[in-house]
């Protein structure tokens, strides 16, 4: 402002009282773009301090306040309404705007200001008109520079934040409202020493070039950082001013005009600061309460909002409650990134409030690709599977280079009555009645996404929920066991078929016991559903891998006399690209013998991909290790699954052992294991019959050609630190025959 009354000489305008009006008009316009039409309040005030330092008459103070406050005005409006006609427009698109505002409607209304203030005598130039174009092509230049310009660093507040689209500016980038509020301390404390010490040319110097450039700077800081610097530059300007021109605040009119119009200014400003501190907590608090209760990307009720509105719900009639899940969301991610995901789910956001109109009481985002309903009244099959479903996935859209369409599950719980609900108030001291509906909505989706249906419903049931909970609860403390091998090793000796075997060395079945939280072992039937349920096969089968190999490799006793090792390895595990990698490599840290290791295929249904496991079964037999096939006859472990996987061993399943040498055994299980036993010794393979409970069913299979038997008939499983004794102990009740025994570690 103060190097514009310099500037405006230099262009005709010889009155050294008169400065061109762009300085006051462009902050004054910046600032109700960026921080709102309070703003506009701190801008004139400022604009007052100007006028009062250039000790303007009482007319053209009103004229000049009410220039600025116009051209301020009617600028904002309209680039309101072209931001509202053009909500989607980028940076260069809103630049342009501010120009074409600029050029045409703020710079005449403030040339015409200009030229009204201009006194005829004061005039360089022929004519008025003359003037006011010359004025208006200043104003102009002037204004389309230096508002883009200033504008790109004067944080908005929320509400003008589509007006202009400037670059974000990193929060380090910004200068700092302490720092700001320094430099001018600095500023005003030379510029008012300069004074009282008689330097004009000094602290006039100051006044120009220092201060203006801290308010400057002042335009990127806070509402109130910019409320502190207002005051200390305009208390410094006024107290220099008074003491360039020697004006005593003596009792008379013109120093109590001056001293009533500083007093009222200076409360103006305590005001506006006072304001400004609790706008922007306010503002804070609002954008606060918005993320805690609203979804980031549909601004639609988020969990929270959606629990609390549940907990809320006054009604005794019937709830349906809908839980949406899209599929695909994450590889939508993969292929176009998340912006365009994010506005996928916000239009499907939008089509599913319109589809439901006045039917539903509530309806949430609750997380990535998941929508939440209530309905007070109860949603028919017809209506969801048809109306909803087909609001969803209407159309296509465009994910990068592809078009992808929208596959939606619905899990639908139905409840009688909330109040007559036994969980009402709290089901535990942990979750409240709204919490178990979410959830157990939650567990019908993931149902209805695991057997492959769009819609699954069920009647909500107190005890479903908590089945399903405890459920929860144990898979995750299974994992945690997995995580941290929390398992029990126990030996099953496998006795030789026929007493031709001179081999002494132990072959034996390791079976694996889990340990829970409170260190009590559980049978595999405590865990083992659980593991495949939750998809945890992988881990399970490399945990055992890898405690096995560890005692195997630190018990030297044992090792000694081990003649093989099997461990049981789901097809799973078979299907996992770096399976055999990774037993090669516990192989080489333990430093075992890979003769002593036969790999046990279990659950051979599950094989995803059979030529995968066949290479990587062929891997691991360069180095020694071998292959049994479990569970023969049943499932995959069929023939032409032997005939492709070509095992060193075969397991004759038990349900084919038990009924033989029974009055009623059925004739074809003998035919099976004779099946097997040929099949077997025309691959070279030694089979091995499970389950052998009795001693006469010991004679029938030994007949029958097996050669090797397992089951409680010959020895129950030991833990694996007692083994060796425990075979001695075999050996010596056998009078001294010569037995093998086959080590299988689960």
């Amino acid at each position: 402002m103060f190097g514009s009354t310099e500037l405006s000489r230099l262009l005709g305008f010889e009155s050294s009282d008169v400065s061109l009006f762009w300085p006051p008009t462009s902050l004054a316009l910046i600032f109700c773009l960026r921080r709102g039409w309070s703003s506009l309040y701190g801008s004139l005030s400022g604009l007052l301090v100007w006028l009062i330092y250039n000790d303007q008459p009482t007319g053209t103070i009103l004229l000049y306040t009410a220039g600025a406050a116009i051209t301020s005005i009617v600028g904002v409006l309209a680039l309101e309404k072209l931001a509202n006609r053009q909500p989607e427009m980028g940076i260069t698109r809103s630049l342009g705007n501010v120009m074409l505002v600029c050029i045409c409607l703020v710079a005449p209304i403030a040339a015409t200001i200009g030229s009204i203030m201009m006194r005829d005598h004061e005039l360089a130039i022929a004519s008025r008109f003359d003037f006011w174009i010359g004025y208006w092509m200043v104003e102009s230049i002037s204004l389309a520079m230096f508002v883009p310009a200033l504008m790109h660093n004067v944080p908005p507040v929320p509400s003008r934040q589509n007006i202009y689209r400037s670059p974000t500016i990193a929060s380090s980038a910004r200068v700092n409202d302490n720092l700001c509020i320094l430099g001018l301390v600095l500023a005003a404390s030379i510029t008012l020493y300069l004074a009282m010490h008689g330097n004009t040319n000094g602290s006039l110097f100051m006044l120009v070039v220092m201060i203006p450039l801290c308010f400057l700077m002042g335009l990127s800081t806070s509402l109130k950082g910019s409320s502190v610097l207002m005051m200390l530059g305009a208390a410094t300007v006024l107290t220099v001013h008074a003491k360039l021109t020697g004006q005593q605040l003596s009792v008379d009119t013109q120093a109590m005009t001056l001293r009533t119009v500083l007093i009222v200014f200076e409360s103006l400003l305590v005001s506006h600061f006072s304001w400004s501190f609790f706008a922007e907590r306010e503002q804070q608090a609002i954008k606060l309460r918005g993320i805690a209760h609203e979804n980031e990307i549909s601004g639609m009720p988020n969990r929270r909002a959606v629990l609390r509105a549940l907990n809320e719900i006054q009604t005794s009639g019937t709830l349906t409650l809908v839980e949406i899940q899209i599929r695909d969301l994450f590889r939508w991610i993969e292929l176009g990134g998340y912006d365009n995901s994010a506005k996928i789910e916000q239009i499907l956001g939008e089509r599913i409030r319109e589809s439901l109109g006045a039917k539903a009481t509530i309806v949430g985002h609750i997380g990535t690709g998941r929508y939440f309903i209530c309905a007070s009244e109860t949603l028919s099959d017809v209506y969801l599977t048809g109306t909803l479903r087909e609001a969803i996935e209407l159309g296509q859209f465009a994910i990068g280079d592809q078009m992808v369409s929208v596959r939606s599950t619905m899990g639908v719980i139905d409840i009688p009555s909330i109040h007559n609900t036994s969980l009402s108030g709290r089901l535990n001291d942990k979750q409240t009645l709204a919490e178990h509906f979410l959830h157990a909505s939650a567990l019908v989706t993931q149902d209805a996404i695991n057997s492959g249906s769009s819609v699954m419903r069920r009647q909500f049931s107190e005890q479903q929920v908590v089945d399903r909970r405890n459920d929860l609860e144990k898979i995750e403390s299974i994992r945690q066991s997995v995580a941290k091998r929390k398992i029990r090793l126990l030996a099953q000796p496998i006795i030789a078929g026929t007493n031709t075997s001179k081999n002494s060395q132990l072959h034996y079945e390791i079976l694996c016991r889990m340990l829970d939280d409170q260190g009590v072992e559980q049978p595999p039937s405590w865990f083992l559903p659980v593991i495949t349920r939750a998809r945890l096969s992988k881990e399970f089968d490399r945990a055992v891998l890898k405690t096995s190999f560890e005692y195997l490799a630190s018990n030297s006793v044992l090792r000694n006399v081990t003649g093989k090792c099997s461990i049981n390895v789901t097809g799973h595990s078979l299907s996992d690209p770096g399976f055999s990698s990774f037993v090669v490599e516990q192989l080489t840290s333990t430093g075992l013998n890979g003769n002593l290791i036969i790999i046990e295929v279990t659950e051979s249904d599950s094989i995803a991909n059979f030529d995968l496991a066949v290479q990587q079964l062929r891997h691991l037999e360069a180095y020694g290790i071998g292959c049994a096939v479990d569970d023969f006859g049943v499932g995959l472990a069929t023939f032409d699954y032997v005939k492709r996987l070509r095992p060193n061993w075969l397991k004759i399943d038990g349900s084919f052992v038990k009924s033989v040498g029974q009055s009623d055994a059925d004739p074809l299980d003998a035919e099976i294991i004779i099946a097997a036993v040929r099949a077997a010794k025309a691959i070279g393979a030694s089979t091995v019959a499970e389950h052998v409970e009795t001693k006469h069913q010991i004679e029938v299979l030994r007949a029958l050609g097996v050669d090797y038997l397992q089951g409680y008939a010959l020895s129950k499983p030991v833990r694996i630190e007692a083994l060796v004794d425990h075979c001695i102990a075999l050996k010596l009740a056998s009078n001294n025959k010569t037995e093998s025994t086959l080590l299988v570690a689960n």
